[in-house]
């Protein structure tokens, strides 16, 4: 099975800072589909949040995928249950893959909807259990509770490596890593010369990696994507793609290996405003 899942949000609404403002027309979604299925991509992630995307899955999908989403704001285990059942029927399935915590202050704020979720999971409408993190201090506080999740959704990219000394005793724990943000949001493909002001403190270590895309032949796409998956402790990386051409170019970008000396030259750049590596922060 493919280390790809296929990300929805663009299913749905508008999304990252170099999308065109392009939401897919239904053709395009059931291109998507195809040829992710066709590839071996079995799992498809979406939420409660990101617009119509759950229920144009549940009418565009015309072959079975594994579907994980995320919810937000719900305060009890009613509310928890009433929000499975209303995704479940958009998508027109039995059973989720993985239902997260789409923002993992509220689990932190309200512990007691873990047990919420562990009950509902013993209903049989749910595979797996999780949550979706920013920073390394939300996962510091959640494993000090206890709630070790079956999935847990990550930033991780060439700049963004703030949890690489966490995946081994993630994977202790057996936990299933899915790692979003593989781009940045787009960051990595802009053009320096149309750099965003608020994050001008970014560029210097944008050019140290188009250089490192020149100096040994590779795009970008292939930097940020084998950087990831080159990393033994990944099981899934969250890919979102507004066409088939996209998803095509993006696994044929898969198929190029990094040597060590590129990796080795990734992991020496280091950001010092950390904080715009989190696209909560750009606005």
């Amino acid at each position: 099975m493919s280390k790809i899942v296929i990300g929805t949000v663009q299913f749905g609404i508008e999304y990252g800072i170099n999308n065109l403002k392009i939401i897919p027309e239904d053709d395009a979604v059931r291109e998507i589909l195809q040829y992710a299925n066709e590839n071996n991509i079995k799992i498809l992630d979406t939420a409660i949040g990101y617009g119509r995307s759950e229920q144009r899955l549940g009418y565009l999908m015309e072959t079975e995928f594994e579907i994980i989403s995320k919810f937000s704001k719900l305060n009890n285990k009613e509310d928890l249950r009433k929000a499975l059942n209303a995704t479940l029927k958009k998508l027109k399935i039995a059973k989720l893959y993985g239902f997260l915590f789409h923002d993992a202050n509220e689990l932190i704020k309200n512990p007691l909807l873990w047990n919420f979720l562990e009950d509902l999971k013993k209903e049989s409408k749910i595979k797996k259990l999780g949550y979706s993190i920013y920073n390394t201090g939300q996962l510091d506080q959640l494993i000090e509770f206890g709630f070790i999740p079956d999935i847990v959704q990550l930033p991780y990219s060439l700049l963004d490596r703030q949890f690489e000394n966490y995946f081994k005793k993630l994977k202790q724990y057996n936990v299933e890593i899915h790692i979003r943000s593989v781009f940045l949001q787009g960051l990595y493909f802009k053009a320096l010369d149309k750099f965003p002001e608020n994050l001008f403190s970014l560029k210097k270590e944008i050019k140290i990696l188009n250089e490192l895309c020149v100096d040994n032949d590779v795009t970008m796409t292939s930097l940020a994507l084998n950087f990831v998956k080159q990393n033994p402790f990944i099981d899934y990386i969250v890919l979102g793609v507004i066409s088939k051409k996209q998803l095509v170019e993006n696994l044929i970008s898969l198929n190029q290996e990094l040597s060590e000396k590129i990796m080795k030259s990734i992991k020496k750049i280091d950001v010092k405003n950390k904080k715009l590596l989190n696209p909560n922060n750009w606005n």
